[in-house]
């Protein structure tokens, strides 16, 4: 039987924190720089396009990620959604002068944001059960914040770092 504080102090609880964290990190620090990044090669115009998709692609998703976690399970829907990211994360630089595949990887950082927003409600609940699950995931969920606070230290003195 697992106990709140039980749960809170515990491995799995630390574990699936630094999932949320550094899976999430991405997703958070695109949506804050997405504009930025390419504003000096597409047009507003464009970069606004990319946004909304984006942000219809967050948040219709979710039904999406929950459904296929259901059906296959944690481990193979996570794992799919960190090699998108990986596969995006690694590529955007690539495309972010190109107005018809840049709306595109916003859309897929977003999708994977949007996943982590309906699977580890889900996945907390199965580790922990119904009845502590959901307070142990409101704690967990703090690890969100963080992760978009850090990210926006990240661009802010990276760029100065860079010269940008």
């Amino acid at each position: 039987m697992v106990t709140l504080k039980g749960g809170l102090l515990s491995l799995r609880c630390l574990h699936i924190t630094a999932m949320l964290f550094f899976g999430i990190f991405y997703g958070i620090y695109v949506a804050s720089v997405y504009k930025t990044t390419s504003q000096k090669a597409l047009s507003d115009r464009t970069l606004t396009v990319a946004g909304a998709i984006g942000s219809v692609c967050n948040g219709g998703s979710r039904i999406m990620w929950a459904t296929l976690q259901d059906r296959f399970g944690f481990r193979k829907i996570y794992a799919f959604v960190m090699v998108l990211q990986l596969v995006v994360s690694a590529t955007v630089w690539n495309v972010h002068d190109n107005a018809y595949l840049y709306p595109i990887w916003v859309a897929c950082s977003f999708l994977g944001e949007g996943a982590h927003f309906s699977m580890f409600p889900a996945v907390t609940a199965n580790v922990f059960g119904i009845e502590y699950g959901g307070q142990i995931f409101s704690f967990i969920f703090l690890s969100i914040p963080v992760s978009s606070f850090l990210s926006f230290f990240f661009v802010k003195f990276g760029h100065s770092a860079f010269g940008q």
